[in-house]
């Protein structure tokens, strides 16, 4: 009855285990991300417990996924649950350990190693504990390894063994060194602090190994062995590699004297507890087994002999393995003190949150019943405002209604009224800008310019069509009126193009400004330019046998003059009075005289901002109306 009972508890018990696995397996289905690592975690350590071969498929699973999103960029990701993903490494190591692929095990759990310090006390001891265990089924490996790398570097083949890997991860090396310090265990201290320096040079953390050194070097201070501190202050400025003139080793070689004074003056006291022989013996470790079989093997090595040089040196790497293996298990069992004080710890801080929460729970609730009795009669109130607030807009919006349609209908009689005063100004641009130029229709049509009276400088040009007269006489006034358009066209956009004004059309010829109504600061350069181009052109179009063979001739004076609009309030014309248009008149006259087709006076040179390549030669030419000569320069 009794192997019945056990029985059906043991299937009971199966299948019990059995439905949890179905369950957990189906809940991966709709799982993503870090809630399916999570379950997947949960389904390992059920399968583990059981000793379901499925450990292994599900655990490459897990390792896969935190591959994938565990990672500081993944915003997701809080910082607790960083820790997943050394977890996942150490459940796929667990599971190839099990399968006996010790080297798969190794790979992966050599992966926890960096984040070890993330995951719980329990699956850190027994990550060591692994890693341990594996290091001992390599032993005799591992020992050939570092004869041959030892002894055979010089024809590479040492670099190809692997060594040891470092069974305790640094930050457990430091968290052990300061709990033995703590408790005033200063050579267990020290030992565990040398252990991090050597793992911070493997590092090349330059900055740490300096640290812990001064720090160890502070520890020979606390425990009386003033000599060896003195030696490894020194040790620090010898190997570091630091300046001589920076500020650290000067303190060290400070505290060097200091302390060179301090042991003489202990010495006088008791001499022979502190003797400087005395003082390091002291403190240094008693040779152990295993350092008389590797003196062995390096005095063989020495001697050539390498068959007992290997001997020696397996039975030394074996009595370390075992002596290395006893004091992980101290430092272990210590780390688990340790961790249990530590779960303690915050288990009483998790109590004393929990009593808090409580605490403040009913705080809250308190607060959210006054608060419910307040919303209620901020309701009420608020529901009778709201009322009179719906009265008012709706009144307001039936006022603002018929002001809107007022408005929109001003607005359209006013845009339609706009459009029309726009299409008329188009108008009488268009036909003020066939008559004279658009500088001059802007200065007619704006009010602000149509009564002013302004004295500008200006550059005036004069252009005559040589021989016009004897040109015509045979052409009929369709064929003249054309001959016009084909000559002044184009001179009128070059003048133009100068930022000129044509003022007047003569029959044979015009007048132009520049420098009114509107200045650009260099009018004497665009005149002349101007007065180049429509030479240049002519003789262009000549070539091209657009227009027959004419010549033309130009005068260009600048001075002061009078610009407005002249006539009455029926008729207006824009007008340029004064001296300087008489004087520019005579120029173009001179052009005949002197056989030339531009001439330019003295005034419009010196105006010119920039100077042309040719030296002028000025002559002084007496003109009517003048009393004084004109010097005049002739260009073309």
């Amino acid at each position: 009855m009794k192997a019945i009972l056990i029985l059906i508890f043991f299937v009971s018990f199966l299948s019990l285990f059995a439905q949890q696995r179905d369950s957990l397996e189906s809940a991966l289905s709709g799982q993503h991300g870090k809630e399916k690592l999570i379950t997947l975690h949960r389904l390992i350590e059920h399968l583990h417990s059981t000793g379901d071969k499925k450990e292994l498929k599900y655990a490459k699973e897990a390792n896969e996924l935190a591959e994938d999103i565990i990672h500081s960029t993944n915003k997701l990701i809080t910082k607790d649950e960083l820790s997943l993903k050394p977890v996942s490494h150490y459940y796929l190591g667990r599971a190839y350990y099990n399968r006996e692929q010790y080297s798969k095990a190794k790979e992966y759990l050599d992966k926890v190693l960096p984040d070890i310090d993330l995951m719980d006390n329990d699956k850190a001891s027994q990550t060591l504990a692994y890693l341990e265990q594996l290091e001992d089924k390599t032993d005799d490996r591992t020992a050939v390894g570092t004869f041959l790398k030892k002894n055979l570097e010089n024809i590479d083949l040492g670099n190809k063994v692997s060594s040891a890997t470092e069974n305790m991860s640094l930050s457990t090396t430091l968290k052990l060194a300061r709990y033995h310090e703590k408790n005033n265990n200063y050579v267990k201290a020290i030992e565990q602090y040398e252990k991090a320096i050597n793992q911070y040079k493997d590092q090349g953390e330059s900055e740490e190994v300096y640290f812990y050194m001064n720090h160890v070097a502070s520890l020979y201070e606390k425990s009386g062995q003033y000599h060896t501190a003195i030696n490894y202050y020194e040790k620090i400025n010898d190997q570091v590699g630091i300046k001589e003139d920076t500020l650290q080793v000067m303190m060290n070689k400070k505290r060097i004297a200091q302390l060179e004074t301090i042991e003489k003056e202990v010495s006088k006291l008791t001499p022979s507890a502190l003797d400087k022989k005395t003082n390091i013996t002291h403190f240094a470790a008693p040779e152990l087994p295993q350092d008389k079989f590797k003196r062995l093997a390096d005095q063989m090595e020495a001697q050539h002999d390498f068959k007992k040089s290997l001997e020696y040196y397996k039975e030394y790497v074996a009595l370390q393995r075992a002596y290395e293996k006893q004091q992980q298990e101290k430092e272990l069992a210590l780390l688990e003190q340790i961790n249990y004080n530590e779960n303690k710890e915050r288990e009483i801080k998790l109590l004393q949150q929990e009593k808090e929460i409580q605490r403040m729970r009913l705080s809250e609730n308190e607060a959210a019943m006054e608060q419910e009795a307040r919303f209620r009669n901020m309701l009420i109130i608020g529901t009778s405002l709201l009322g009179a607030l719906a009265i008012a807009l709706w009144l307001m919006y039936n006022m603002k209604r018929r002001n809107h349609n007022r408005l929109q209908s001003a607005y359209q009689d006013l845009e339609s009224t706009q459009d029309q005063l726009s299409e008329a100004e188009k108008k009488i641009r268009n036909l003020l800008g066939q008559q004279v130029s658009g500088a001059v229709a802007d200065a007619l049509i704006t009010t602000a310019e149509s009564d002013r009276i302004d004295k500008r400088f200006v550059c005036v040009m004069f252009l005559d069509i040589r021989n016009f007269t004897p040109f015509v006489e045979n052409k009929t006034p369709e064929e003249i009126i054309q001959f016009q358009n084909d000559v002044f066209g184009f001179m009128i956009d070059i003048i133009e193009q100068h930022n000129g004004v044509i003022n007047q059309l003569l029959g044979d010829g015009f007048m132009a400004t520049f420098g009114a109504p509107v200045s650009t600061e260099h009018d004497c350069d665009n005149a002349f330019e101007a007065s180049k181009e429509i030479i240049r052109e002519l003789e262009i179009r000549a070539e091209q046998n657009i227009l027959p063979a004419i010549r033309v001739g130009i005068g260009l004076h600048a001075g002061d003059v009078v610009v407005g609009n002249v006539g009455n309030a029926r008729r207006k014309q824009y007008s340029i009075t004064g001296n300087p248009v008489i004087t520019a008149a005579r120029i173009e006259q001179l052009t005949k005289e002197f056989g030339v087709q531009l001439l330019v006076s003295r005034e419009v040179y010196e105006n010119l901002t920039v100077k042309p390549d040719v030296l002028p030669d000025f002559k002084a030419v007496h003109i009517k109306g003048r009393f004084e000569p004109v010097e005049t320069w002739s260009v073309i």
